[in-house]
């Protein structure tokens, strides 16, 4: 699937997928524009759906964690650079501790703060630690 982003100053950025199909998007959400985020788009409508907006959207704000990473934690950036979010792991401790985790493509399991774990919108799955 190829697809190319074209600037349009008065109307946002247009995303055009396989030279075929339109999308009109906000400026501010072409930081979530990757070849994960477009096969989830759909393609009858010209401008996103609320739907599509909130995946968008929910993608912008793991990026910006990613940034903030890159700064603080740069071996773990660099393990996580390229990587996409499968799935989410609420890890239940002894004495009613939560931990939050992210499921990576690459099979790479991290720790993420609770505002990009509630902003995926991706697959939670409830595990047991036991230690």
């Amino acid at each position: 699937m190829n697809y190319s982003l074209v600037r349009n100053k008065s109307r946002g950025i247009r995303l055009l997928i396989d030279e075929k199909h339109v999308k009109t998007i906000p400026a501010n959400l072409s930081k979530a524009i990757n070849t994960h985020t477009v096969e989830r788009l759909m393609y009858e409508n010209k401008r996103l759906s609320y739907g599509e907006r909130r995946l968008l959207s929910d993608f912008v704000a793991y990026e910006n964690w990613k940034t903030k990473l890159y700064t603080k934690e740069k071996h773990l950036f660099e393990l996580i650079k390229d990587a996409v979010p499968v799935e989410k792991h609420l890890v239940k401790m002894h004495h009613n501790k939560e931990r939050l985790e992210l499921l990576l493509d690459n099979k790479l399991k991290i720790t993420v703060p609770e505002k990009v774990f509630y902003s995926l919108p991706l697959q939670e799955k409830t595990t047991y630690s036991n230690f």
